[in-house]
């Protein structure tokens, strides 16, 4: 279930939720009794299926040469409300997504899996991840991905992470939004981490305004290292308004440099309230 509060066209000012008891986790037990603790690896085993679900056709028709993109986004919008649906997630939502003036360079903290279906759920869109080399060498999953267009990046290799950028570029050109989570991993759901730089460069070498995402609530559900589903709990999105990079100087080198630590400043200053 999607349930809004307190919607906003152009989505809220970047502001920092410690504030909110309901928002505060701390720290996540791995003390789950025997029975919730089967519910939530059967709830585990179903999230595999249904992304093997969408993953297999994706695969098929791919090696057919019938795969579209349309149906790409149909089946991740399906995938990510099954997953939900599943899980019992209630998710909360506070802000829009923008209909207009895309595409975005979307950015989120990243705390765990289940963050996926979540923006793919909210976003509604094409949206494509930025993802770890390492999904796409899971078997049929990883094919998948790769044919769905989402793009691959290794960050022990800073070519290919040249190259990926560039190809998540290309992507932009069609009307395709990216999401990357600029930490560069899940972190624990109680602090931001460093903001990785390249997804900034990426949106000041595109134009494309930044549509920062706070996401509340997943690490509790699944949390990092976890692999029974923890079901039934609310999920909050805070959906701020875009940033525009149109405007900012990108000349000279140093120019550059500025206007993308500006721009890191900015969203850690949104994505923060995760903090």
């Amino acid at each position: 279930m999607v349930r809004a509060f307190a919607q906003r066209a152009q989505g809220p000012d970047c502001r920092d939720w410690k504030s909110s008891p309901r928002l505060n986790c701390g720290p996540l037990t791995a003390d789950i009794p025997p029975r919730k603790l089967a519910q939530g690896l059967l709830l585990a085993a179903r999230f595999v299926a249904e992304t093997a679900a969408i993953s297999v056709p994706t695969v098929l028709e791919s090696m057919r040469g019938t795969l579209t993109p349309a149906a790409t986004d149909r089946r991740l919008e399906r995938w990510a409300a099954r997953v939900l649906r599943g899980a019992g997630v209630e998710l909360e939502v506070e802000g829009t997504v923008p209909t207009e003036g895309g595409p975005f360079v979307v950015m989120s903290n990243h705390s765990s899996f289940l963050d996926i279906p979540v923006v793919y759920r909210l976003f509604g869109g094409r949206l494509r991840m930025v993802a770890k080399k390492e999904l796409f060498a899971v078997p049929v999953f990883g094919r998948a991905m790769q044919e769905a267009g989402f793009v691959r990046v290794d960050r022990q290799d800073r070519g290919q992470a040249i190259r990926s950028f560039e190809a998540a570029r290309a992507r932009m050109q069609t009307g395709t939004s990216i999401w990357i989570a600029p930490e560069g991993t899940r972190g624990d759901g109680t602090k931001l981490g460093p903001l990785k730089k390249g997804g900034f460069l990426l949106a000041l070498q595109t134009g494309c305004a930044i549509l920062p995402l706070t996401l509340r609530g997943t690490q509790r559900i699944l949390p990092r290292g976890a692999f029974a589903l923890r079901p039934a709990q609310p999920v909050q999105v805070i959906v701020h308004a875009p940033i525009p990079v149109h405007d900012l100087p990108i000349g000279t080198e140093a120019e550059l440099r500025q206007s993308r630590d500006r721009l890191i400043e900015r969203v850690a200053a949104c994505i923060g309230g995760a903090s």
